[in-house]
Parts: structure tokens; sequence; C-alpha cells
């Protein structure tokens, strides 16, 4: 079983899904299926405004409502520009690589790390006769 395979029981998952917004997406990169991303639409917001933190393995990514402008008045607004909170619960080993707003895009680089002393260990079988091992 591969990592994405059981990425939605074990790996990562919507702590409170007290709202659908903002819109994400979560992938993982075909090139090590240890690294993946979660992806928001924030377009509108102010990127110094946005925090992201991990504690505890939870991660949240907020963001206060933008500023309009003082000089227009909107006929209808059907863009959502509201406060937010999105949280996700990471498996262990799971770490925060990079943060990057681009193009109305926040994007979360993550990677898990698992170490040495947890992986699975693989043992050769000797087969040599006269084996010591149980007399």
């Amino acid at each position: 079983m591969t990592l994405f395979d059981s990425f939605n029981e074990n790996f990562f998952w919507d702590v409170a899904r007290e709202t659908n917004f903002p819109f994400y997406n979560v992938g993982v990169m075909e090139d090590n299926e240890d690294r993946f991303f979660v992806q928001l639409a924030l377009a509108g917001y102010d990127p110094s405004k946005i925090k992201v933190t991990l504690d505890k393995g939870i991660l949240t990514i907020e963001g206060d409502k933008p500023e309009l402008p003082d000089n227009v008045r909107y006929v209808s607004m059907g863009i959502k520009q509201s406060a937010f909170r999105r949280r996700f619960r990471l498996a262990d080993h799971v770490h925060v690589e990079d943060v990057a707003y681009r193009d109305g895009m926040l994007v979360v680089m993550l990677e898990r790390r698992v170490p040495d002393e947890e992986k699975p260990k693989v043992f050769e079988v000797s087969h040599e006769s006269g084996s010591k091992l149980l007399g």
C-alpha cells in the first residue's frame, strides 16, 4: 500500500468541517510520494495576513478578511471575502517544508520523514548447514 492509497485514512484529514471555505486541493508529488502539498484558493487575500502553524500534528491555516476599497460600491459579491480557518491533522513524521503564496494560491509543501530507527528492517536469512543458532 502506498502513501497515497491510505492518504485519507491515516495521513491527512480535515479536522473541522465547519465550512467549505476556502476551497483546497491536496496533491502528492509523482517523483516522491513522501512529498505532498495543500493548495488553497485565496485570491484577494493579503499574504502577510495569512498564518500557517503546525502544532501537535495539527496544521492550521487562517487569514483575516480582505480589506475592500473604500471608493467602490459592489453591485454583486459572488467572491467570498471573509476571515477563515482550516485545520488538518497530519500523520506522524510529517513536516512543513515550505509555504508560498502566488497568483492567489497558497501552497503548503509537506514531507514525511520517518527516522531510520523507525523504518522497517529487512534481514538476510542464512542457510548454512551446521548453523550454531540452536545448537
